[in-house]
Formats: structure tokens, C-alpha cells, sequence
């Protein structure tokens, strides 16, 4: 929902948002989304690192033989229970599609300022 308020504005002229919603507020909404994007990388990429550190590694670079399920650090392998794969693999699966989107949504918001500004 955030990253489609934040293609919207990006499309519209500035010209028209501002006769929409009155440029302050457009500023502000901006800012509010900027922000609320680079707390969402920062905060996927901090889970990543404490799930993949606190298991011994990476379920996507893991495997699973004979029902057994190992996560994987540079080629070492640790054996880890089911669910605990599981939910591994669901967290880097998160940040891999949210943290790639929300760092673009946070560069084009800053492109889009600097080019309203100058």
C-alpha cells in the first residue's frame, strides 16, 4: 500500500498534487513516507542479520536430506529443526522482496524532492 501511494505521487505532476493536497502537506506526506521506507529496510535487514546469526546461517543456501533440514555458512552446515527452517527461510524470503523495495522507494522519493526543490 505504501510503495502504490508512493508510485501514485511519483507520477503525478507536481503541479497537480499540489493543487490536490497543498504542497506543505505534500511535503510532509513525502517525508512521512520516506521515513517510513527507510525504517522498514533498516529494520528487515536487522531481523535478517539476528535470524541468520542466532540459527548458524542461511536456509536459502541450507538444505533438506532425508527429512533432516540444515542451514548453511559458508559451506558449513548446521542441523536445525523443522520449523525453525522454516521460519529462517520465511525471514530471508521477507527481507530478499521487502528490503530491494523499499530502498528503491526511498531513492526515488529523494530524487523526486531534490528535483522539486531545484
Amino acid at each position: 500500500m505504501i510503495f502504490a501511494a508512493v508510485l501514485a505521487a511519483l507520477h503525478a505532476s507536481p503541479r497537480s498534487l499540489q493543487d490536490s493536497i497543498g504542497c506543505a502537506a505534500m511535503t510532509s506526506y513525502l517525508k512521512s513516507i520516506r521515513a517510513t521506507l527507510f525504517a522498514t529496510a533498516v529494520i528487515t535487514f536487522a531481523a535478517f542479520i539476528v535470524v541468520d546469526f542466532s540459527m548458524g546461517g542461511s536456509a536459502l543456501a541450507g538444505k533438506v536430506e532425508n527429512g533432516h533440514f540444515y542451514v548453511a555458512d559458508h559451506g558449513k552446515y548446521s542441523q536445525v529443526s523443522e520449523r525453525a527452517w522454516m521460519f529462517n527461510r520465511s525471514c530471508e524470503e521477507v527481507m530478499w522482496s521487502v528490503f530491494p523495495l523499499s530502498v528503491i522507494g526511498y531513492v526515488a522519493i529523494s530524487f523526486y524532492e531534490k528535483r522539486k526543490a531545484g
